[in-house]
């Protein structure tokens, strides 16, 4: 296929970096999803990644037990997860409709 430019928001938590899809199986979820890769590009930097699809159990796990404790004391982006992308604090209904990647840097060995 072409190569796509996507605005999106990504999410660094322990060291780790994901890629949250608010809104489901959307057009960038499923070329990424095919491609299992992508170019990340901030500015001028840019970083090759590979996209690991996290299981609907994993998914569960991810907003349990990584967003939800990341947001303690964050007013703001918690009212933004919360408000803006509609992520309430059930993480079964949270990763119900949301897909979650695992972006890896190609440069790096695999975790």
């Amino acid at each position: 296929g072409v190569p796509r430019t996507t605005p999106i928001a990504l999410v660094e938590i322990s060291g780790k970096l994901w890629i949250v899809s608010p809104w489901g199986d959307v057009d960038w979820v499923r070329n990424l999803r095919a491609a299992h890769r992508a170019t990340m590009a901030k500015g001028r930097t840019r970083e090759e990644v590979t996209a690991v699809e996290l299981s609907p159990g994993d998914r569960v796990a991810f907003f349990r037990d990584l967003v939800n404790p990341f947001l303690r004391g964050k007013w703001l982006a918690t009212w933004i997860v919360r408000n803006v992308d509609g992520i309430g604090e059930d993480p079964v209904e949270a990763a119900r409709d949301r897909v979650v990647f695992e972006l890896r840097s190609r440069r790096s060995p695999e975790r």
